[in-house]
């Protein structure tokens, strides 16, 4: 019970961070060309929505992070699992559509991810 409730306020901690690390990003304009910093922030702070099972705020998040940086295919892998969680298939086929369309190289597991959820 007490390292459950250690947890919840450690996630808590981390979310209130990110929250600010948001805030300071979109002060800023997107970026030109590559990531910076190499994971972007609404990218990082969308995964670990996900991983919390806060399917709706991770697909939020993604599309945010798409919008910063257009076909980013992390992005449009945690995109398309996202609105996978949410039993949105039309969105998730549209996101594992458009990752297909950045990446195609079957040995990557995202690729193989995409092909088996789209029926390939």
């Amino acid at each position: 019970m007490q390292q459950s409730m250690v947890d919840v306020t450690k996630r808590q901690q981390a979310i209130d961070l990110i929250q600010e690390a948001m805030t300071i990003k979109e002060s800023q304009r997107p970026p030109n060309g590559a990531a910076t910093p190499l994971k972007p922030v609404h990218e990082l702070a969308a995964e670990m929505m996900l991983e919390m099972g806060r399917h709706d705020e991770a697909a939020q998040l993604f599309a945010v992070s798409l919008q910063r940086l257009p076909n980013r295919p992390w992005s449009l892998l945690g995109a398309a699992r996202s609105h996978k969680g949410r039993n949105n298939v039309a969105e998730a086929s549209a996101m594992y559509n458009a990752l297909l369309a950045v990446w195609s190289d079957d040995s990557h597991a995202a690729v193989r991810e995409a092909k088996q959820y789209l029926g390939y």
